[in-house]
């Protein structure tokens, strides 16, 4: 009995990843994503691995340094596309990345992304205003993986 059961493991262990790679490929949409330029890093190009999250606070502090606290969307995404959008509506859509992303996935990132929130901004006089806003989405590059 123990030999079968071997036998078995080492069959699906050499046949069972080939045709999950070829899938993963065949598997994949292109979703578009506008951002700032600010949550885009620099010189980035197509075929980059980056993770898609989330805005969900910023803070400006001393000497005008801005941290962003984010959640995580998606992560190891290959960037396809990034193009400049000439005169943006907004600033906030300033650059136009297409994201290759799986199908299951790509419901969750399109969802996310055509999200509207409710925005609490301060004026320079003091005052609060409520704004219903696109969310805001930013791109990091992928960390490799510590083994």
């Amino acid at each position: 009995m123990p030999r079968f059961l071997l036998a078995g493991i080492a069959l699906v262990a050499t046949i069972g990843p080939v045709p999950a790679q070829d899938k993963k490929a065949d598997d994949r949409m292109k979703v578009d994503v506008l951002l700032a330029t600010e949550h885009v890093p620099k010189d980035l190009k197509a075929g980059t691995r980056v993770d898609l999250k989330m805005v969900t606070g910023k803070t400006v502090g001393p000497r005008n340094l801005t941290d962003y606290n984010t959640s995580p969307v998606a992560a190891d995404l290959e960037v396809a596309e990034v193009t400049t959008v000439e005169k943006p509506a907004n600033p906030e859509a300033a650059v136009r990345v297409q994201l290759l992303v799986g199908k299951d996935l790509a419901e969750k990132v399109k969802k996310i992304r055509d999200e509207v929130v409710s925005v609490v901004e301060r004026k320079g006089d003091g005052t609060v205003v409520r704004k219903m806003k696109p969310v805001t989405l930013r791109l990091e590059l992928s960390k490799p993986e510590k083994k």
